[in-house]
């Protein structure tokens, strides 16, 4: 069960981090044609990270405190290292300083933290 449980929990952690991701690519967007389509794609992660949550963790149980933090961190990472890399290939106006709050924001959502 514990391979099957990180296998889900790293599906879990990807979606989170897209859905993060796409969350801050569509704050700072001008382009509403752009926009809905980093919303649609917000939407979808977060669809699929609910459903990878559940099978970590039943939804109505809380996650351990010292595994959320870890959740947390790792999430955060991964969502700083893909927004460098956009930012790298000319991506503007990314607000890198944002990333926490979008973090705990959606995790709570999520019903980890």
């Amino acid at each position: 069960m514990s391979q099957n449980r990180n296998k889900i929990i790293d599906i879990f952690v990807g979606n989170t981090v897209n859905a993060i991701v796409h969350v801050i690519l569509q704050q700072s967007i001008s382009d509403e044609d752009v926009s809905k389509k980093y919303l649609e794609e917000v939407r979808t992660s977060l669809k699929s990270a609910k459903k990878y949550r559940e099978k970590v963790n039943p939804i109505n149980t809380v996650f351990q405190r010292i595994e959320a933090e870890n959740l947390k961190i790792i999430i955060q990472r991964k969502v700083e290292k893909k927004l460098h890399k956009r930012i790298a290939k000319g991506y503007k106006d990314i607000a890198i300083g944002t990333v926490e709050e979008n973090v705990v924001k959606i995790l709570q959502e999520l019903k980890v933290l």
